[in-house]
């Protein structure tokens, strides 16, 4: 038995889900070159058998290019982009969105030719080189808020971490 909830925290059924699962509107962010294409997307499918510590709230899913024939594509209507199928070994789920990024990141930095840059104020940012969707968000600086930590951890709530 699942749980279905919409990005914006409202629940789902079933068949809503199904049809919002590969939604543009579920990708955080995402690069795609002529070989690779690496997208943060939200899941919002969770287990209700698993505490809330183990349930994964966004996926990175990694897909790879096939070179083949136009023709043998033609009666696939999967996907639109063909020719590109899903790599299960790199395609991971994570509990937070933070980690989920920090993931993608690592990934384009072994994987692409992006890099890390440092800007004026001394904070490290990356460039994604080549990326055919362009950024889809700047850069992320992580900030917390001691204060709401604190009121959070008082009522007995976690605040994540990696997984």
């Amino acid at each position: 038995m699942y749980i279905y909830q919409d990005i914006d925290g409202k629940g789902l059924s079933k068949s809503e889900w199904m049809k919002k699962c590969h939604s543009p509107d579920w990708i955080v962010k995402q690069f795609r070159n002529e070989k690779i294409w690496i997208a943060v997307e939200w899941v919002g499918r969770y287990d209700k058998k698993l505490p809330a510590e183990y349930r994964h709230s966004h996926a990175i899913v990694v897909r790879n290019r096939l070179s083949l024939r136009k023709s043998e594509w033609e009666s696939e209507e999967v996907h639109d982009d063909k020719g590109w199928v899903i790599d299960p070994t790199a395609t991971k789920t994570f509990r937070t969105k933070s980690a989920a990024e920090a993931a993608y990141e690592d990934l384009l930095l072994t994987y692409t030719s992006s890099y890390l840059d440092e800007t004026d104020d001394g904070d490290m940012v990356l460039v994604e080189e080549g990326n055919e969707f362009g950024p889809k968000t700047g850069p992320i600086k992580f900030e917390v808020d001691d204060e709401l930590l604190e009121v959070a951890e008082s009522k007995g709530i976690s605040v994540g971490g990696w997984s």
